[in-house]
């Protein structure tokens, strides 16, 4: 094959891999039973300090996340899938703080957008 030929072909674009490790609002915390495998914590999101407007900072923080849940159900919906349900799951979660807020308005906002897409004849999600 020719020089210019090759050129021309148009290039696949790798999808960057990503897990719910990725994600601002998880972390890692060790496991005594499997100490090389660090358990994971399905929310862990930053929190800001005492101060005048923390809880609308806080809601920014959380409605932030949205973006990477968006990047991550790119790569992989199951997984993105699962870090919501975790995340909205997790003993961590606090009702009435901002970042709570913040990612629960991103989410409703989200399960909208989904209803209205399936309404219009999209396929529903179905977990792995």
């Amino acid at each position: 094959m020719s020089q210019a030929a090759r050129k021309s072909r148009p290039r696949k674009a790798k999808m960057p891999t990503m897990d719910r490790d990725d994600l601002s609002f998880t972390g890692r915390v060790p496991d005594p039973e499997y100490p090389k495998h660090p358990r994971i914590v399905n929310w862990l999101p930053p929190r800001v300090p005492l101060q005048i407007n923390q809880w609308n900072v806080e809601k920014r923080i959380g409605a932030a996340m949205i973006a990477e849940l968006m990047a991550l159900q790119a790569a992989d919906e199951q997984e993105c899938f699962d870090a919501i349900w975790c995340a909205l799951a997790s003993p961590n979660w606090q009702p009435g703080y901002g970042a709570e807020h913040g990612f629960s308005q991103g989410i409703a906002g989200l399960a909208i957008l989904g209803m209205r897409a399936i309404a219009a004849g999209a396929a529903p999600f179905v977990e792995e």
